[in-house]
């Protein structure tokens, strides 16, 4: 073999481990680079929402949303042979439950999105991680110790900043929102994401396929989105092609979201994917400013910053917590695999030492296998 052959199949080589490794780092990871993944479809579908402002309303997303989710749902568990049914009556709680939280928090999350800036409804939403420890406090008597009420306090005055109400900040201290109702209507969709962790944590956790939940959870918003385009009278189809296509766009994005997410707490700690969905706050921050033109106003960096760091304040706390439960877990079994070898040790001698008291003088000496 030439010196050039050999330099191209030891180029070969390296490119073969090169990419070996690239495929163990990615599998390795793969939790947290689908987290990210959710956190940068999650922006670029809120920035969409946006952009269809005043061609197509929240209610009419909302809806397209749900059917398009409900179909793409119905083909894929035909397909995988997955069953349509609830299996229990438990599961069909947990599935409500979900279904109309899911429902209040899209509706209310796009009409957020398209009447305030979109940075400022984003970390609004994700200050649920806070609301989740004080609604665990009252509905399931968690205990709520002064880190998280902290956090908790944090939070709410950073939504303070952000919303500006007109009775704390006088009447041009609303500037940054344009009304006091989007931002009411984010806050509610933090407090529903809340209440819908809250729920699924009293339910216990169910094993339910994930393509199944987005099933009845776009049946429950394809039906509470018609009464209200019903009541307004708002069944329309947009007239421009762009806009059918950035509508369908969006909930097909949302869609996928959804599922990469749930794939992303099949794979990981649900700790670890909270932390690193809150990004979307700075994604959709930085392209409300540069794509969108919105000027960032001090009271709402301030109030952003408080959310963020509430919510990664809570996420590290319970991670410690869950590392140290763990800990202890294997140190007790450690313990109790010590004391079960000490234990075996102890009847193999006492056995060893009966089979010596009843031996006969001119017997043969025991085994020396059997002896500790």
């Amino acid at each position: 073999m030439t010196k050039l052959e050999e330099d191209d199949h030891r180029g070969i080589g390296n490119h073969g481990n090169f990419t070996i490794r690239l495929r163990r780092k990615i599998y390795r990871y793969r939790g947290l680079l689908a987290s990210f993944l959710v956190a940068c479809l999650s922006s670029v579908v809120t920035i969409l929402v946006t952009f269809v402002q005043g061609t197509a309303n929240s209610s009419q997303l909302v809806f397209a949303r749900g059917f398009c989710s409900c179909a793409v749902s119905l083909i894929l568990l035909i397909v995988l042979g997955i069953e349509m049914k609830p299996t229990s009556r438990q599961e069909f709680r947990g599935l409500a439950v979900q279904g109309v939280s899911s429902s209040v928090v899209v509706w209310t999350l796009y009409y957020a999105y398209q009447n305030m800036p979109t940075g400022d409804a984003a970390a609004i939403v994700y200050g649920y991680i806070a609301f989740s420890a004080l609604f665990g406090r009252i509905f399931l008597k968690e205990p709520l110790r002064w880190f998280e009420a902290i956090m908790v306090a944090i939070t709410i005055i950073g939504i303070i900043l952000i919303i500006r109400p007109p009775f704390l900040f006088g009447s041009h201290g609303n500037e940054g929102a344009s009304t006091l109702l989007p931002a009411m209507s984010a806050l509610c969709a933090s407090l529903s994401s809340a209440f819908l962790t809250v729920a699924f944590r009293a339910l216990g956790k169910l094993d339910t396929n994930p393509i199944k939940s987005l099933l009845y959870c776009s049946i429950c918003i394809m039906a509470l989105s018609s009464i209200s385009i019903t009541l307004n009278r708002d069944w329309q189809i947009p007239g421009c092609l762009d806009t059918r296509l950035l509508v369908v766009t969006v909930s097909l994005l949302g869609y996928l979201t959804m599922l990469i997410f749930a794939y992303a707490l099949s794979v990981e700690n649900i700790v670890v994917v909270t932390v690193i969905t809150v990004n979307e706050i700075y994604l959709v921050f930085f392209a409300d400013i540069f794509l969108l033109g919105t000027s960032p106003n001090l009271f709402s960096i301030l109030g952003i910053f408080m959310i963020i760091s509430s919510s990664i304040g809570i996420s590290y706390r319970k991670f410690v917590q869950i590392r140290r439960s763990e800990d202890k877990n294997h140190i007790s079994d450690v313990i109790q695999l010590d004391i079960g070898e000490q234990q075996d040790k102890m009847n193999t001698e006492s056995e060893e030492e009966a089979r010596e008291d009843v031996r006969e003088p001119g017997d043969p000496p025991l085994p020396t296998e059997s002896r500790v």
